[in-house]
């Protein structure tokens, strides 16, 4: 039902890929830097890089990615398993729950569509299920665990910091406000917890959380990293604090069908209140109460925090697929809260046939945005033979250009456009394909990449940087020599170094590599 690999034309799982594939990527980092908007980031997502990076040195480039997704995916549904194994008794809502989790369109598509922000929430709602198990339990290797996959899940995106403190509200609607553990469903109760026990378990969890961020750091100076690594995500935070989230704005239908993932988070918040108002259980279950005040809670601080960021700060998470999967652990558990209170009463077939609808209209809304299509196998996109092609050319650039540092520039036709990632950037429509996925698996070039129109452009007015090689490509051999014929009418007389094209799968390049002065 989905596909396995990066859809085609999304730049940002283009660059993860250079640098989870590239051996000498990390020697690039500060001109990739001062190339693109002055923001040197994607590098250093480490938790999420580095085990692409080693399986795929163990495994192939190609394998090691599949295995990675499988495993991702795999500890994923461990982990939303065990929480509603510990949530929730009634087998109805129990499965509904297992179903939701599992089954979500929108979880696959974060971890096959190749940016940071799926692992980052898979690792988010690890930790989650790790400190529900301690709280319950009251051991210290749990509270350790949370810390560890708390930093694993920063250590991909920094962002992911803002939903799991969200997730903790409603979490902590499950534990005892009175002194008696038991009124609680984790088995602990809050005075407990803030007089005795919570300078022990914060410590466990802060051993757990730095531990990991050492070892993080450690392999970050291995890789080329000379600062520490987090702080590279610090200056893109500044910028999205100033607003540079405006420059992203869509035109109204592209930015509704855009949003329709929140459709999902509104809908069970429209749940919650309705059974808010139906009074039948409140006066004799404080437990239901409770819970159901903890969920409402759940689904409107992540709304209203991101309504508030984009409205009055000027960002865009609302209109980005990809932010709301880093906000679904907070809507995972508060869903998994409003589960508990209904599994504290008696059974209702009313309120779960409503349960039931939002949750089949939460899946639909996964379809809408329109990038996301991309990740469906019916969509007609081959990712694999994409992610081979992606491999072989970036093989071919580093041995015929002898490195990685090379003026790139590159034309595309209307014929290389297979499934197009669509943006609109300061109010205009950018179109991104395969081919500018093969461009950016060499991001650092940033400044002397030259993406060209041989229909617009008779001759180009920019420079390419002297004293290097030039990797010409297109997606054809014929469109790649009247790249080289602008480029000569244009330059000057070159010398042709070496000539390749990549025609095994349905992705067809060829590139070019020339010289001047020789």
């Amino acid at each position: 039902m989905y596909e396995h690999y990066p859809r085609p034309g999304w730049v940002d799982a283009a660059v993860y890929t250079s640098y989870a594939t590239v051996d000498d990527a990390y020697k690039e980092v500060d001109s990739f830097g001062l190339a693109v908007n002055g923001a040197t980031y994607q590098h250093s997502r480490i938790s999420y890089i580095g085990p692409l990076r080693l399986l795929g040195s163990y495994l192939g480039e190609i394998e090691g990615r599949l295995i990675f997704n499988l495993a991702l995916f795999l500890i994923y549904c461990i982990a939303s398993i065990k929480i509603c194994d510990l949530i929730l008794e009634q087998r109805r809502y129990r499965s509904l729950l297992m179903i939701f989790f599992t089954c979500n369109p929108l979880v696959v598509i974060s971890i096959v569509s190749g940016g940071a922000d799926g692992p980052a929430a898979i690792y988010s709602l690890v930790s989650l299920a790790f400190l529900a198990y301690a709280l319950k339990r009251h051991h210290w290797a749990y509270f350790f665990q949370s810390g560890t996959w708390l930093a694993l899940s920063l250590s991909a995106h920094i962002f992911s910091a803002i939903p799991y403190l969200l997730a903790l509200i409603p979490l902590l609607f499950l534990i005892s406000p009175s002194k008696a553990p038991s009124a609680g469903l984790l088995k602990i109760s809050l005075p407990n917890l803030l007089s005795r026990n919570l300078a022990k378990y914060l410590l466990h969890y802060s051993l757990g959380f730095i531990s990991v961020i050492y070892i993080i750091n450690i392999a970050a100076k291995h890789l080329g990293i000379e600062k520490f690594f987090l702080s590279y995500s610090f200056g893109r935070a500044q910028n999205s604090l100033q607003g540079s989230g405006q420059k992203f704005n869509q035109p109204i239908e592209f930015a509704i069908q855009n949003s329709a993932p929140w459709i999902g988070a509104l809908l069970f918040l429209s749940v919650a209140f309705i059974f808010w108002f139906d009074r039948s259980h409140h006066a004799k279950n404080a437990r239901y109460k409770l819970r159901l005040r903890g969920s409402l809670l759940g689904f409107s601080f992540p709304l209203f925090f991101v309504l508030i960021f984009d409205l009055f700060i000027g960002g865009s998470l609302i209109i980005s697929p990809h932010y709301f999967s880093l906000f679904f652990p907070a809507f995972a558990i508060a869903l998994a809260v409003l589960f508990s209170a209904l599994d504290s009463v008696i059974f209702s077939k009313a309120k779960f046939f409503i349960v039931q609808a939002a949750v089949l209209l939460s899946f639909a809304s996964s379809a809408f945005p329109h990038n996301n299509s991309a990740s469906f196998s019916f969509s007609g996109i081959d990712s694999k033979s994409l992610y081979a092609s992606q491999i072989d050319f970036k093989d071919s650039a580093l041995r015929l250009a002898e490195g990685a540092v090379f003026n790139i520039v590159y034309s595309k036709t209307n014929l290389s456009s297979r499934g197009d990632y669509i943006d609109y950037f300061e109010g205009k429509k950018r179109s991104f394909d395969y081919i500018d996925t093969l461009a950016y698996t060499f991001p650092w070039s940033g400044d002397k990449m030259h993406l060209v129109s041989l229909r617009e452009d008779k001759r180009f007015s920019f420079e390419l940087k002297k004293g290097m090689s030039t990797l010409i490509f297109s997606n054809t051999s014929n469109e790649l020599n009247k790249l080289l014929g602008a480029i000569h009418e244009s330059f000057g007389v070159f010398s042709l170094k070496s000539r390749e094209c990549g025609d095994r799968t349905a992705y067809n390049w060829c590139l070019a590599v020339i010289e001047y002065g020789h």
